[in-house]
């Protein structure tokens, strides 16, 4: 899955929804994150919400063309070696600072067994420090295209990982509990605030994010599970009892049926929905 591929379905949108000074967005969906953890799954929604909270070393601009994130540039300094330089001055949501040994225990920790990001980091075989804020990554053959692979890999923080004894990612599919499945410390725009399986998310924004700061202050995404509303087929009359701003997972055979004043159509990009409506 690449940043930037269009849902196939589209949002319906209220058009009585809050204008850009909106300092709140509540997005109904029929999906739920079912893990902060980033790299216990490599699902779509769950990629869409997590992102928020765990930035990856690249990322893609509004074009798709591959741009810095935590990682500042990048090069291949032999056939079998890539090095990143780190953006300096970046902190996680607990105030702890990010470092090369962060980046190095991410990527080790992406590589592991229970982790289902792992396919995407094929060919690597490891991450070593350089300095405080550079790192080489180890490849079994060379690749052109490595960098590529570490969209949507979430940096997280070692100490914090050793602190709740997350040092290796969830094993989702043994269906284990553990610290990082409904608690987060990334460095990205949005901190988790709270976390109701297949019910409520609750995303607030991190006024230390290194980026430009948007709009949105709080966001609220809603499992519609357990609401009694039809997530698939989404009968009009159960969709206009809602008070959110966007709807989700609407099947697009029904997008026609929506033709009303009070809504809107709107192609939303996967996963990055907050980070859109907040410019």
């Amino acid at each position: 899955m690449r940043l930037g591929r269009l849902v196939a379905a589209l949002a319906v949108a209220s058009a009585l929804a809050g204008g850009a000074g909106a300092a709140s967005l509540r997005i109904a969906s029929g999906n739920d994150p079912q893990s902060f953890d980033p790299h216990s799954l490599a699902l779509l929604y769950q990629s869409r919400v997590v992102s928020q909270i765990y930035e990856s070393l690249v990322n893609r601009d509004r074009e798709f063309k591959l741009e810095p994130s935590l990682a500042l540039s990048w090069q291949a300094v032999d056939a079998r070696t890539w090095r990143f330089k780190l953006r300096p001055n970046v902190r996680f949501h607990d105030g702890s600072p990010f470092t090369a040994d962060d980046a190095v225990f991410s990527i080790e920790r992406a590589l592991m067994k229970t982790s289902q990001r792992a396919f995407q980091l094929r060919g690597v075989t490891g991450a070593r420090k350089v300095d405080d804020l550079t790192i080489d990554v180890v490849m079994s053959a060379p690749d052109a295209v490595l960098p590529e692979k570490f969209l949507l890999l979430g940096m997280m923080s070692k100490l914090w990982a050793q602190k709740h004894g997350v040092l290796a990612p969830q094993d989702y599919n043994a269906k284990q509990e553990t610290y990082a499945v409904r608690n987060a410390n990334g460095t990205g725009p949005y901190k988790l605030k709270s976390y109701e399986s297949d019910n409520r998310t609750v995303l607030v924004a991190h006024d230390g994010w290194w980026g430009k700061r948007g709009n949105v202050d709080e966001a609220t995404l809603r499992g519609l599970r357990n609401s009694g509303v039809k997530t698939m087929s989404n009968d009009l009359a159960d969709l206009t009892k809602l008070n959110d701003d966007y709807i989700q997972s609407v099947q697009h055979s029904n997008v026609k049926r929506f033709s009303s004043p009070r809504y809107r159509m709107k192609p939303v990009m996967v996963y990055t929905c907050i980070r859109l409506l907040k410019h």
